[in-house]
């Protein structure tokens, strides 16, 4: 009896000891490093950009409004009203001036009498030939009076014609006695005051509408894309930072819209434009002189020259990528990239899934999903020019 009473005692203090070890050895799984609900997490970034040794080129220019005009009345006469001032703001459809429509109105009134007149006797000559066509049937009429009645009828048929365009003309005239703007702009030149003598067709004042500006480069032949001229439509698009000298340190993004094949005759270069919007808080003017930054050498491999920091890329999935920022919103976006060799110390080239003016996280990769709220370390950069 003892010893059964021992065997289980025995048996009992084994099972408390297994116990105790198994606790004290036991450890909580390791969390996942990506959580379905993740905090706000402090991120520095990275503009994406050529390495120094091939960094991109800077061209001066200058600013030109993408719609532009020169307007002018189409008939003379003396400017009557023009309420219009420098830098004022006109939407489309507005009365910009008007000249005295005295003499157009009484063209019109006039020509309008003479069309009357002429419908008159436009009416006559058909019942006088209508008459002698049922006549010349029966020989009641000479052939002479017929014709005659055939050709009255074809005079006042035309001059009734030649009448209704003539007070078209006049009609239009009338109307080109208001000048009307064609589209929302700024009053950039008045060269008229009212009460003097507005020329056909010579300018009277100048519209700009300055939501929208173009800058206009010219480039080297030497540095022209490989490409034939079909194939520049890929470049078109292609943003670049555009600086204002004397202005501070604030920049636009700019996009390339059209390259111009002929050469400039003083220079041998080859126009290309970029157009970009303007913001409300700046002002941008005709005129002004620009820095557009970063313009690649087109002849070479734009792609390969492109380098991050080795800690911006991670592994996802197996596959190499990084997280790239975007300031209009806020968010990150998932991108599979190529790296390349490396760039030197700490840094990595890549040869495809970022471009130029790119914001990608610098480092921490892992730890982010595209649902994570990230506070930016060093926002400077999101103002950089280069």
């Amino acid at each position: 009896m003892s010893k059964v009473k021992i065997t289980a005692g025995i048996g009992i203090t084994v099972l408390i000891s297994a116990a105790a070890i198994g606790w004290l050895l036991w450890k909580p799984a390791p969390e996942n490093k990506v959580s379905a609900v993740t905090p706000e997490r402090v991120v520095k970034l990275y503009k994406v950009s050529g390495d120094k040794s091939a960094s991109g080129i800077s061209y001066p220019g200058r600013i030109r409004a993408v719609k532009h005009a020169e307007l002018f009345f189409r008939v003379s006469g003396p400017v009557i009203e023009r309420n219009l001032t420098y830098g004022k703001v006109v939407e489309a459809g507005t009365v910009l001036m008007r000249i005295d429509p005295r003499d157009y109105q009484r063209e019109v009134d006039r020509l309008t009498q003479e069309l009357e007149v002429q419908k008159v006797q436009s009416s006559l000559a058909n019942l006088e030939y209508s008459r002698n066509k049922q006549l010349i049937a029966s020989k009641a009429v000479s052939q002479a009076a017929y014709d005659s009645s055939v050709t009255k009828k074809q005079a006042a048929d035309a001059q009734l014609k030649m009448l209704e365009v003539s007070l078209q003309i006049a009609k239009d005239k009338l109307a080109d006695t208001v000048l009307i703007a064609p589209f929302h702009g700024t009053v950039s030149d008045l060269k008229i005051e009212q009460y003097e003598i507005a020329a056909a067709n010579v300018p009277v004042v100048t519209l700009d509408d300055l939501r929208e500006v173009e800058v206009k480069i010219n480039i080297p032949a030497g540095n022209l894309p490989n490409a034939s001229i079909y194939g520049l439509k890929r470049y078109l698009g292609m943003q670049f930072d555009v600086t204002f000298p004397g202005r501070g340190q604030r920049s636009l993004q700019a996009a390339i819209h059209e390259f111009k094949p002929v050469a400039s005759e003083e220079s041998e270069t080859y126009e290309v434009t970029l157009r970009m919007k303007v913001p409300d808080d700046f002002l941008v003017l005709p005129g002004m002189s620009v820095e557009v930054h970063g313009i690649p050498h087109f002849n070479s491999s734009r792609e390969k020259r492109l380098t991050l920091p080795f800690a911006a890329v991670f592994q996802r999935d197996n596959r190499p990528s990084v997280w790239i920022y975007h300031p209009e919103t806020g968010k990150l976006e998932l991108r599979e990239v190529k790296p390349g060799a490396p760039a030197g110390e700490n840094m990595l080239f890549i040869e495809e899934g970022i471009t130029p003016g790119e914001y990608v996280v610098a480092a921490g990769g892992d730890w982010l999903t595209a649902q994570t709220s990230v506070r930016i370390l060093n926002p400077e950069v999101l103002n950089e020019n280069h």
